[in-house]
């Protein structure tokens, strides 16, 4: 797989956006700040008082990447405050540990930021105030089919650059290399809490990775179709299941792994 492959997770788009301009002072200072920007669903950036915990966090799963993949990129979008420049400025990030977490590693989880590999593609170019930078991710630990590390990473003072807007600074992605709950799962409605062998059943038997991606499709279309696949779920577990208690060799409903039966509570 490219090194640079895009791939767009997280709550609608993981692109992150810049709010409204009279969201942003005007600035007669030298100072420049860095935020992430996100966008909502009609491509519109958001205000910062808009801003929720839920757009500043991804859920990452390798399990999407193919069986090959031993890499993957999250691009984000950041935007500046303060004045322009004629020459390239280079931006700087760093991690944040999370107490009480499975903090990810440099170089086992994901590339670190200050590697050669991408120091290309961390800067703003002359005369603009954007640019998307990417986060690699990295396949190098077994273990993510059983756990999921957290990276939560932000801007790094440097020469050129501050960090902005306390909401716009930071940005938290989870991974793993299981199936993992993608972050607009209840944007869905009608489907119930959330499960892995729910979610492996889902695109067992549609063919679609109900990912964010997926999720963001459905929401933005026809809501009716959300509220028949609902139920189709439910009609097909209730099928499913009763094959798998009339079968000698398995006698019991589908389940997570700690015993909670599957459910569609369906429309």
């Amino acid at each position: 797989m490219n090194t640079l492959n895009k791939i767009i997770v997280g709550c609608g788009f993981i692109s992150i956006a810049l709010a409204c301009s009279e969201d942003y002072p005007t600035y007669a200072t030298e100072e420049c700040n860095l935020n992430f920007v996100y966008y909502n669903n009609s491509g519109n950036p958001y205000t910062t008082d808009e801003i929720t915990d839920e757009m500043c966090e991804t859920n990452f799963s390798f399990m999407y990447s193919g069986e090959e993949a031993t890499r993957d990129t999250i691009w984000f979008d950041i935007a500046t405050m303060g004045n322009l420049s004629n020459e390239d400025r280079p931006i700087a990030l760093q991690q944040f540990q999370v107490n009480g977490a499975d903090n990810a590693e440099a170089g086992t989880h994901y590339v670190a930021f200050d590697d050669p590999e991408i120091a290309q593609f961390y800067q703003i170019p002359a005369n603009a105030n954007r640019a998307s930078i990417p986060v690699i991710l990295l396949r190098n630990d077994p273990t993510l089919e059983e756990r999921t590390v957290v990276l939560k990473f932000g801007f790094k003072e440097n020469d050129y650059f501050k960090s902005g807007y306390d909401t716009l600074s930071m940005h938290t992605i989870y991974i793993t290399d299981r199936l993992a709950q993608p972050s607009n799962w209840d944007e869905l409605g009608y489907f119930g809490s959330y499960g892995e062998q729910k979610h492996l059943l889902m695109i067992e038997w549609t063919g679609n990775t109900w990912d964010e991606d997926y999720i963001e499709e459905l929401v933005e279309g026809d809501y009716a179709y959300i509220t028949y696949l609902a139920q189709w779920m439910k009609n097909k577990l209730d099928e499913e299941n009763a094959k798998r208690l009339a079968d000698p060799n398995i006698g019991d409903i589908y389940r997570e792994k700690d015993g909670t039966p599957v459910e569609f509570p369906g429309y």
